[in-house]
């Protein structure tokens, strides 16, 4: 027996952490054939631990190999993020930042932290 339905709850990818949770929809094959899975990713979205660190006016910095794309689908990862404010981020590299990620290239998170007063 197949595990496939015609029903499949959505699901979204966090392009901060990773993290895969329900989006709260319930996705439908109209011919009511079995085509789905049991659960579908249907794109990216904030979780609600990195929604809430936007809605405080953070904007994520994540660390990419040389060269990676830059598109959150091709990105290659270092595994290194960071959290900013968005005012901050916006005075520091002269740019406003309309989406709540952005990918940085290796060298500017260690210089990120180093600008820190000790201790912090």
């Amino acid at each position: 027996m197949s595990d496939l339905s015609h029903i499949s709850l959505g699901q979204s990818q966090c392009p901060v952490c990773g993290s895969i949770f329900d989006s709260g929809e319930i996705l439908l094959d109209k011919r009511l054939r079995p085509t789905l899975e049991q659960r579908t990713i249907i794109g990216f979205a904030l979780c609600p631990e990195h929604q809430s660190l936007y809605n405080d006016g953070f904007l994520a910095l994540i660390e990419v190999e040389p060269g990676s794309p830059q598109t959150i689908t091709e990105a290659l990862r270092t595994g290194r993020l960071a959290h900013i404010r968005r005012e901050v981020a916006e005075a520091m590299f002269s740019q406003s930042f309309p989406a709540p990620i952005c990918f940085v290239e290796m060298g500017v998170l260690d210089k990120l932290i180093s600008m820190l007063p000790p201790g912090e």
